[in-house]
């Protein structure tokens, strides 16, 4: 097996098959038809950072999936593709692919193409499909019946680090608390239950401050919270820029607010960039950071992997890379759930192999068993970095099943 990288204006990114034909008798068999997967990144743009390494971890994934025979005897082709987070661009993709080959599974860069392909999916193709999208409301059945959450969504996320506040907090005055978030979807999408959810726990919210997703002058946001003197500050809604220098800058000026992040802003490879004025810093995750010595399945195959990929691996897989395998492994277990039913690998039946699934172990990547619950998974754990541990995520809390 061999894998042909072609990233240009299509970021064509093949997993090319192993051997095309058996011959276990006399007569030549063909082998069974691979299993073709369509998924959209951004792998150049703003989201590059988190696309190029989900781009790594759909590709080892079928390393490791091919390596292993594949899933119920047949190989996985996965075609990913450079979207460029434009979601005219992963819609032309897609469709290219599925001129070509029946797709099983497809999953996309974020919550505007879930949001485009969904209404012609449901109606028509009706393909299983995840993404990098958290969003609160894709666990709205109805509209989105195809498409499956990586783990908790945003709201979620954000429950768990209010009732980590919530156990945590001393002091006799109630927490401020602050939100800083981008001004695009993904960033507004939990404000406004999260609000209310800190209200509810008794807390006061001291500042509600919108932002740019991208690189800016972060000085008057600081002055904000300098003048709102948050407890706690939580970030939701970036990448790779904005809330490090909003730490960066906070910490120049003396605050002494906790920071606190959702997922995509709990990287250790941002944090380690952030340096010292990342220490202490508080937030959660659907997945289980370090893979030395593991024992689950998908987790000593990340391992090993990445050990023999990256002579420098430490352990600590990215954050955008979990994900990818995540999504992979939802898709592999609906195939087998379908086939060793005897249905047809129809979206549909995919689906509902999922929704049905319970004490599910994946592997080792959550630490617990899980349940999919409305199209997503709702586990996640709180963890710390600190400069003394070389900031290594530390997990400040068991896992965390959210309760509807």
């Amino acid at each position: 097996m061999k894998f042909d990288r072609r990233i240009g204006l299509k970021g064509l990114l093949g997993v090319a098959m192993a051997t095309a034909f058996a011959i276990p008798t006399a007569f030549a068999q063909k082998a069974p038809e691979p299993l073709t997967w369509s998924v959209n990144l951004a792998l150049t743009g703003p989201l590059a950072y988190s696309g190029e390494r989900q781009a790594r971890g759909f590709e080892e994934f079928a390393e490791w999936v091919n390596s292993t025979g594949g899933i119920r005897g047949r190989k996985l082709n996965i075609v990913i593709e450079d979207a460029q987070y434009k979601v005219p661009v992963a819609i032309a993709n897609l469709k290219r692919v599925q001129s070509k080959s029946t797709v099983t599974f497809a999953s996309g860069d974020g919550t505007p193409w879930v949001r485009a392909v969904s209404p012609e999916n449901n109606e028509k193709q009706k393909i299983l499909m995840s993404s990098g999208s958290f969003a609160t409301d894709l666990v709205d059945l109805e509209k989105f019946p195809m498409h499956f959450v990586p783990g908790p969504n945003y709201t979620d996320q954000i429950f768990m680090l209010l009732e980590h506040i919530k156990k945590s907090h001393t002091g006799a005055a109630p927490a401020r608390v602050a939100f800083v978030y981008s001004g695009t979807e993904f960033g507004r999408d939990p404000i406004q239950r999260s609000k209310a959810q800190a209200t509810k726990l008794g807390f006061n919210v001291v500042l509600d401050e919108e932002t740019p997703f991208t690189a800016v002058d972060v000085s008057p946001i600081v002055v904000k919270l300098r003048e709102a003197r948050p407890d706690y500050t939580i970030f939701q809604g970036y990448a790779t820029s904005v809330w490090p220098e909003v730490i960066r800058l906070s910490r120049d000026y003396g605050l002494k607010s906790q920071f606190m992040g959702t997922i995509w802003a709990m990287d250790r490879g941002i944090i380690l960039q952030l340096g010292k004025a990342a220490d202490g810093y508080i937030g959660v995750s659907p997945y289980t950071f370090n893979t030395t010595g593991a024992k689950g399945e998908a987790l000593s195959a990340i391992d090993a992997i990445r050990r023999k990929k990256d002579r420098n691996y430490d352990g600590y897989p990215s954050i955008p890379y979990m994900q990818s395998w995540y999504s992979g492994l939802m898709a592999k277990r609906a195939i087998e759930v379908t086939v060793d039913a005897g249905k047809p690998i129809t979206g549909p039946n995919l689906a509902s192999a999922l929704q049905g699934l319970k004490d599910w172990d994946t592997g080792g990547v959550f630490g617990v068993p899980v349940n999919i619950r409305d199209n997503r998974t709702p586990v996640g754990r709180i963890y710390k970095y600190e400069a003394a541990r070389n900031f290594e995520p530390t997990p400040v809390s068991d896992w965390i099943v959210v309760k509807d």
